[in-house]
């Protein structure tokens, strides 16, 4: 998902920084896509995280996705090919949950 979430943003820089600047609409329709977006993660989390640290996991994962992506765009991580982008990610995100559990996809390059 980490590296689906960072492969939008490249993909779409401008959307990306749309949907993550200053609020821009309390419109019930994109509220509504926003929470839905949040529980979708939250339940993948509460899959596989001990209780008690679903919300520390998913705010540290999203602090960890936004700013892998914000950095990769404002190419503060050296220029990068998409492939050196998505392995980066892989083992960024590997490395913080401290697991080498198997990927079916990987990452796309």
């Amino acid at each position: 998902m980490a590296c689906a979430a960072v492969d939008y943003a490249l993909d779409h820089p401008g959307v990306y920084r749309l949907m993550f600047g200053q609020p821009c609409s309390t419109h019930p329709d994109a509220v509504a896509a926003s929470d839905a977006a949040i529980a979708f993660v939250a339940e993948r989390i509460a899959a596989v995280a001990r209780p008690g640290r679903c919300e520390a996991l998913r705010i540290g994962l999203w602090s960890l996705v936004h700013g892998l992506s914000t950095l990769l765009l404002d190419e503060r991580l050296g220029t990068r090919t998409r492939a050196e982008a998505g392995a980066l990610v892989e083992t960024v995100i590997r490395t913080m949950l401290d697991t080498d559990l198997e990927r079916p996809d990987g990452c796309s390059g």
